[in-house]
């Protein structure tokens, strides 16, 4: 055995040849350059697309994850779809970062009658909201086919998919027009109390995810952002008339882990709220055995069927859950408004004025 000195261990180590690989010496000489942010009149700031990397890590992770779900039915009128986890831990603690940096945030405050009473109501946590109802969509001047986000249908022309393309926030504004498949005859836009804002890039790519998942479609993004254990919402459902027959909505869960709860509506002869105090204007009551289930970063419960006209659902206030230590935790929730109730009631609850409320 030959015997080593002390000069070996201290010897640097050879250095390794890189490999011949032209592709990446072109990625690393030829870097690509850095997204134009998503700009639009109706954005408080412009919001940056995400990163390329994360964009990868995204799409790689929708091809590997739970794709199918726990099924949960075992309940009278409880038809949900448990993913845990829909993304990996470590994919969407990043992206929790980036969005909460990113997206403009409002903590609104309203009135509402109780009792007879206006009240003023502060939202017990951040909101912000984009997307359409279908009556609508947006669009560039000369672009005649799209949906509700700002997309063209699969048979509008080359020329409207590159109006349409990722960059068609900065190459030119967005105007809401007329939905080409609404059923009214009038030429007139809604007349909105607050003008809707298109989806912008980067929850595109997750919303494509989540319908990819769910087979369902969806033309609004609301997101709740808890930035403490004592941000909340109360039991509520959202069975509003906007929404549809049997509406669908997938919730996705980024961040601090908080419980999400799920109970039976009361019998008919109790008495119930309408327009609860969380701000999303559902209604509200207690009773019945209540399900816990524990949102971990990335989990995604997916409520279909007739899950919202029978149960109720919150975000309970929990203390020493370790907020502070990840930033929170935001929600967001993929839904689709066929009527322009729905766009008025979004923007109401999780816009509103806008005005100084901003945290993002």
């Amino acid at each position: 055995m030959s015997k080593r000195t002390l000069d070996a261990f201290f010897k640097p180590p050879p250095k390794r040849t890189k490999p011949d690989n032209t592709s990446t010496t072109n990625e690393e000489n030829n870097p690509s350059p850095p997204q134009s942010p998503d700009n639009h009149p109706t954005y408080p700031h412009s919001i940056a697309k995400l990163p390329t990397h994360l964009e990868k890590a995204l799409s790689e992770a929708i091809e590997t994850s739970n794709r199918e779900g726990k099924i949960m039915n075992n309940q009278p009128d409880l038809d949900c779809v448990y993913f845990q986890p829909f993304l990996p831990r470590r994919t969407a603690n990043e992206l929790f970062r980036v969005l909460r940096a990113e997206l403009p945030f409002y903590r609104v405050v309203y009135f509402a009658k109780r009792g007879g009473v206006d009240v003023e109501i502060k939202t017990p946590r951040f909101t912000t909201v984009f997307g359409v109802d279908e009556e609508c969509f947006f669009a560039c001047d000369d672009d005649d086919a799209g949906d509700g986000n700002g997309n063209v249908n699969a048979d509008a022309t080359p020329a409207a998919a590159d109006i349409n393309s990722n960059s068609q926030y900065r190459t030119s504004p967005l105007t809401l027009r007329k939905s080409p498949t609404t059923t009214t005859t009038s030429s007139t836009l809604p007349k909105y109390t607050y003008p809707p804002r298109p989806i912008p890039s980067i929850l595109q790519s997750l919303k494509k995810a989540v319908e990819s998942a769910t087979k369902e479609t969806y033309n609004f993004v609301l997101v709740n952002y808890y930035a403490t254990g004592e941000d909340s919402i109360a039991f509520h459902s959202d069975d509003e008339r906007f929404l549809g027959f049997q509406p669908s909505i997938a919730s996705l869960s980024l961040g601090a882990e908080r419980e999400f709860l799920l109970k039976h509506k009361p019998a008919p002869a109790t008495t119930t709220m309408t327009g609860s105090a969380d701000g999303g204007g559902g209604s509200g009551g207690a009773g019945g055995t209540t399900i816990k289930l524990p949102l971990s970063s990335g989990d995604m419960i997916l409520m279909r069927g007739t899950t919202q006209a029978n149960w109720l659902h919150s975000i309970p206030k929990r203390k020493g859950r370790g907020l502070a230590g990840v930033g929170g935790r935001i929600n967001i929730t993929f839904r689709r408004a066929v009527i322009p109730a729905g766009t008025d009631n979004y923007y109401h609850y999780n816009v509103g004025s806008g005005g100084g409320l901003g945290v993002g």
